[in-house]
């Protein structure tokens, strides 16, 4: 007989595999030959459902003659059955963490890949929104249209199961800026297609005047415990004693994940690009003299900066400035020695090696 345990409970050497709308886990063997595992995920996992409810029945290669009958979704049937066939060796050849990580991808793989086939199927079908729409009125057709968002959770729970498996990549990076300018910065050089950034996830979490270090790191966790690798950038600003430091410490990361500008972003930037940027939002009149002055200036520029221009600088503006003058130049500023041995060159660097992150 097949046992049940609740979702917490766990036996030694005993799998489970999660039962389609409940807390409950099925209790499995440890070991299963390939097509016993097959049948018994897909009996477990797929509904038997009608053609003629799927709004895909017109065109799916899988559909009946007789769309009354029912049937296992073949999409989802065939994707299962491929999941486990050519990546049956993980589980095989794996030890009791692996071989439940592996059932539990599989589970929320074939789920997404389920529901979505069903929840395309109903958006696809005119006469299902119409009704929807005139049964609640105004709002019918929003809630059916946001039903497709529960993808996402099947998807981090993939995610989440995956990245504990050898040879499969899916541990994407997630990059923690300090403020609001550095993300300004990376999402303008993104948005113009000439940087490798488009696919990064970058999060501000507000220095120290946000939230409190233990806060951020059951923020950080969660984001890890769905399948995400952390990158952290911070501020120094000659102290030690700051969120960042202290979020390093506490999460344990290593100096390749962690970037810290000596004194903040403006510093970082050259001055050439910072005194252009200034003129381009209409700050300055003159780039030679405010160039001349961050030149001569030792320490974090943003004083002289608002001395130099009379006013409060906003710094986000003065970020979107840079990364469009950084743009503009293109590969100019990869053969220019001065912004190569830059900070802001450097930065740039760990972002890109965040964004190409796999593991």
């Amino acid at each position: 007989m097949i046992k049940t345990e609740g979702t917490r409970k766990s036996f030694k050497n005993t799998l489970s595999i999660k039962i389609p709308n409940s807390t409950e886990r099925k209790q499995i063997g440890y070991s299963y030959a390939l097509e016993s595992l097959k049948v018994l995920l897909r009996d477990t996992w797929i509904s038997w459902w009608e053609c003629a409810k799927c709004g895909r029945k017109d065109y799916c290669k899988f559909a009946l003659p007789n769309k009354t009958r029912d049937l296992q979704c073949g999409v989802a049937v065939t994707v299962l059955e491929n999941f486990l066939e050519f990546t049956y060796a993980t589980f095989e050849t794996g030890d009791f963490e692996t071989r439940q990580n592996y059932l539990d991808a599989a589970y929320y793989l074939v789920t997404f890949v389920w529901e979505c086939e069903i929840d395309i199927g109903r958006l696809m079908n005119r006469r299902h929104v119409r009704l929807w729409a005139e049964t609640l009125e105004t709002h019918g057709a929003p809630k059916l249209f946001s039903v497709i968002v529960r993808a996402r959770q099947n998807l981090d729970g993939l995610a989440s199961h995956l990245h504990h498996l050898p040879n499969f990549p899916s541990a994407e990076a997630i990059l923690f800026v300090e403020g609001r300018s550095e993300k300004t910065l990376i999402d303008s050089l993104s948005d113009s297609g000439l940087w490798h950034f488009q696919h990064l996830r970058v999060q501000n979490y507000k220095g120290r005047s946000n939230r409190k270090p233990q806060k951020l790191q059951l923020w950080v966790e969660d984001m890890v415990s769905k399948g995400y690798t952390l990158f952290l950038q911070g501020d120094s600003d000659g102290s030690l004693n700051d969120t960042f430091l202290e979020l390093k410490k506490k999460l344990k990361l290593p100096e390749e994940r962690t970037f810290a500008f000596n004194f903040d972003l403006e510093t970082a930037i050259p001055a050439e690009i910072l005194a252009e940027a200034c003129h381009s939002l209409g700050l300055v009149s003159e780039i030679s003299e405010l160039c001349s002055e961050l030149d001569s200036h030792c320490g974090s520029v943003s004083e002289v900066l608002t001395n130099f221009v009379g006013e409060t600088l906003d710094k986000p503006s003065l970020a979107e400035a840079v990364g469009q003058i950084i743009c503009d130049k293109g590969m100019q500023l990869w053969h220019d020695q001065a912004f190569q041995e830059s900070e802001l060159c450097r930065f740039l660097q760990f972002v890109q090696t965040a964004a190409f992150h796999r593991e």
